[in-house]
């Protein structure tokens, strides 16, 4: 389109009459984040791999660092195992749920390297 607008411009007397065809896309973004507590795939649950904290104020992130620093003291899947997040960590700015581009805000004030895994079914 740049080009034609420098044509145009240029005295040609020639401009944009019609056009044939345009095609527009639109979509929805959800931006992907940590939240509360979501029950696992009896797939993912049943290898015992994956620790699914049963919280419910959106803060799962801030929960699954907490217990990969600090162990359970008590069933690892429950808060009240562990020392609250917001007495040991600091998410000053971030808000919950975290969203993956606050991750590295997060890293770099608690000196914490994060990894972040995902599953998609096709």
């Amino acid at each position: 389109m740049t080009q034609a607008s420098e044509f145009q411009t240029k005295d040609s007397n020639w401009s944009l009459q019609e056009i044939m065809f345009l095609d527009v896309n639109i979509n929805r973004f959800n931006s992907i984040a940590a939240s509360s507590y979501i029950e696992l795939s009896i797939s993912i649950n049943n290898k015992n791999d994956v620790l699914n904290i049963e919280n419910q104020d959106n803060a799962c992130f801030a929960w699954s660092i907490n217990a990969a620093i600090f162990p359970a003291e008590g069933d690892p899947k429950n808060p009240s195992s562990y020392p609250h997040y917001d007495t040991l960590l600091d998410f000053q700015g971030i808000d919950f749920p975290v969203k993956l581009k606050d991750i590295k805000k997060f890293e770099n004030m608690n000196n914490i390297s994060v990894n972040v895994f995902g599953i998609q079914r096709l």
